[in-house]
């Protein structure tokens, strides 16, 4: 990508998320800083480089971005969009998507708010060549991380967020899914519709039978999905 379109994407965009291109977001705002930079222009270019980059930087700063344990996440139009910081991890991101397709095309329809709905999964390669798996998550307005809330809790909250908890984690396994990390980070609570949802399935498996076979759920990759 030349100056002048880089420039021109830049003046266009309204947040970061639009110019990450499926990129970690620090390798992101790293390309298009090298792109745009005052110092990697001639005089000409120098006004016009000062604006984008001075913009860019407003954007990265902005970015609606969080950082969970082998993911970034940034919120664009169309969901909650999540890079693995490594291609090792990809292996995760399927076992996430996987599991969102599974609840959402073998588990009763009445529960699916407990747990996102997958916009899509795709590949992206950098330039570099390193390829991620990349998930768009359907964002849930409103909710917390059980984590954020105020402790102790009022018992009267526990009992319910614990019934709806556990009403997820029913609707899960009869669909065959097994999370696999119920923390207090993965359990998104809605405080005034009194709402529950499970997220970061990345650790996910199928349901252990039989024939699954306890073998594949001390594998890395859950390859039962």
């Amino acid at each position: 990508m030349r100056f002048a379109e880089a420039a021109a994407r830049i003046d266009r965009a309204s947040s970061f998320a639009e110019l990450a291109d499926g990129r970690a977001l620090a390798e992101a705002y790293r390309k298009w800083a090298k792109l745009v930079h005052p110092d990697a222009v001639g005089a000409a270019e120098s006004a016009t480089a000062t604006r984008a980059f001075a913009k860019l930087s407003r954007l990265y700063a902005a970015r609606g971005f969080a950082s969970g344990d082998i993911a970034d996440l940034s919120v664009t139009a169309e969901g909650l969009l999540k890079v693995p910081r490594s291609p090792a991890d990809n292996d995760l991101m399927e076992n996430e998507a996987a599991a969102l397709e599974r609840l959402w095309d073998r588990g009763d329809p009445k529960f699916r708010p407990y747990a996102p709905r997958l916009v899509r999964s795709y590949v992206h390669e950098s330039a570099d060549r390193k390829r991620r798996r990349v998930n768009v998550i359907e964002k849930l307005d409103g909710f917390v991380p059980l984590s954020r809330l105020r402790k102790p809790l009022d018992w009267r909250d526990a009992a319910w967020m614990w019934r709806r908890l556990l009403v997820g984690l029913g609707w899960a396994h009869r669909a065959g899914v097994v999370h696999g990390a119920v923390l207090e980070e993965h359990v998104l609570i809605h405080p005034a519709a009194h709402g529950v949802a499970l997220v970061d399935w990345c650790y996910s498996g199928r349901k252990v039978t039989r024939s699954c076979g306890r073998a594949a759920m001390r594998t890395r990759k859950r390859s039962c999905i």
